[in-house]
């Protein structure tokens, strides 16, 4: 009986990356709550709305999951879809370009993948197919 599945408990994976991965999500998002605390208490209200494609460069199903989830634990971000390599972002104030905004989250959970914290790079590199539709349209 099969009850539990690698997806459903990835003890595959260990426990090593995850306690260095752990601690740098929960940096990351204190620092977006501050964030999103400066955004709310401001006057002026800087919201900058939107959606946008972000790739996901992870090679396996659950990478790409564990990188959406880490999105939408980030105040002020949501992972509305994952599809494909593409997971669709709705944010409060995404200034940043979808590359610069996964670049290091994306590293973090591609060395999840691999099970070990090591520098070498090796997330799919596959040309990524985005929706026109989405990328990059503000909404109100």
């Amino acid at each position: 009986m099969n009850i539990v599945d690698e997806e459903g408990a990835p003890a595959h994976l260990g426990v090593r990356p995850f306690l260095m991965y752990a601690p740098w999500l929960a940096k990351e998002i204190v620092l977006s709550n501050i964030n999103v605390a400066r955004i709310i208490l401001s006057r002026e209200m800087p919201l900058r709305r939107n959606l946008i494609s972000v790739p996901a460069r992870q090679k396996s199903e659950l990478g790409r999951v564990i990188f959406a989830n880490s999105i939408t634990l980030t105040p002020g971000t949501v992972s509305v879809r994952l599809e494909g390599n593409q997971v669709l972002v709705h944010g409060l104030s995404l200034s940043e370009s979808s590359d610069e905004m996964t670049d290091e989250m994306g590293e973090r959970v591609c060395r999840i993948e691999r099970g070990y914290d090591d520098a070498v790079d090796e997330c799919d590199d596959e040309p990524i197919v985005s929706d026109s539709n989405t990328s990059g349209q503000g909404a109100s």
